[in-house]
């Protein structure tokens, strides 16, 4: 007969909870954390879901405001009534013809800004000498509205395609040379020392170290020059075009065609954002340190 000790530590099988067990390496996983890359990439697609659900509440509070607080179609019309004219315009083909007059000229435009820009910052950045005899002019002309200027840029090149391209260009080449000669002088000393430490060449200086330390700011520099090119397509085709979505819209405005008003103003905003996307995928692409670590900072 067993004793009561030897009953004790017997093990009934029968009376094994096995409810409260957690396998070890079961419990492990559910606690696993999410890694650096996956709480970035969670991260990045919640700011994404929140720039789309912004998006659809102003579209949303517009199809509202224009339905049942504004009436009067000559001062406000709603979301579906601008999207009803882009389509229409969209299919009728005259579209093409602004859109192409425009996108010729702000390409043409900007594209001679952003290599003006970057010699003209790069060398007021790398000389005191040419920092010190441009930086007055620009920083005078910078703050010079410089869209008094468009009738000048109309009375010398005439209302074609060369005066709009020209005054783009003037408009927008300042933020990329303000922005550039700051990146360009805002390197860290010990940057330079340590690539001079290792014999780097003056050359080996401005593309390994000030060019990449400079990205930042010359990326910062081309979108906001992005957003003064489309103001200057408009005003510079308001002042005098015989095409355009400036022209367009300047036309819609006198016979209070409001739907086309905003149809026009849509295009521009879309140009802006194509442009955007292809700044967006230039910085990834020269700079991708830059974007993992804005990806970083949301963690």
């Amino acid at each position: 007969m067993p004793s009561h000790t030897q009953a004790a530590g017997r093990i009934d099988p029968g009376r094994v909870d096995h409810g409260t067990s957690t396998p070890p390496a079961e419990a492990s996983a559910q606690h696993v954390p999410l890694s650096a890359p996956r709480r970035r990439q969670q991260w990045w697609q919640s700011q994404r879901l929140l720039g789309v659900i912004s998006i659809l509440f102003v579209l949303a509070a517009w199809e509202i405001v224009g339905q049942f607080f504004v009436t009067n179609a000559a001062f406000f019309v709603p979301v579906s009534d601008v999207a009803s004219d882009l389509w229409e315009w969209i299919t009728s083909g005259d579209i093409l013809s602004a859109l192409s007059t425009s996108a010729q000229e702000f390409a043409i435009g900007f594209g001679l800004a952003c290599v003006i820009g970057l010699a003209l910052g790069f060398a007021m950045g790398l000389s005191r000498t040419v920092w010190g005899l441009l930086n007055p002019l620009v920083s005078a002309l910078n703050a010079t509205p410089l869209l008094a200027l468009t009738p000048l840029f109309i009375i010398w090149f005439g209302i074609g395609i060369t005066s709009k391209a020209l005054m783009i260009m003037f408009i927008a080449s300042f933020p990329i040379i303000i922005n550039t000669a700051a990146g360009t002088r805002e390197v860290e000393q010990a940057h330079l020392d340590a690539a001079r430490s290792f014999g780097a060449s003056q050359w080996q200086l401005i593309t390994k170290v000030r060019l990449p330390s400079a990205l930042s700011f010359i990326i910062a520099g081309l979108r906001m020059a992005v957003a003064r090119a489309l103001v200057g397509i408009f005003v510079v085709e308001l002042f005098g075009s015989l095409d355009g979505i400036g022209f367009a819209i300047s036309n819609a405005a006198t016979v209070f065609d409001t739907p086309r008003v905003f149809a026009g103003i849509v295009l521009l905003s879309g140009l802006g954002v194509i442009a955007s996307i292809a700044l967006t995928k230039l910085e990834q692409t020269v700079a991708p340190w830059r974007v993992q670590r804005d990806k970083g900072k949301g963690q």
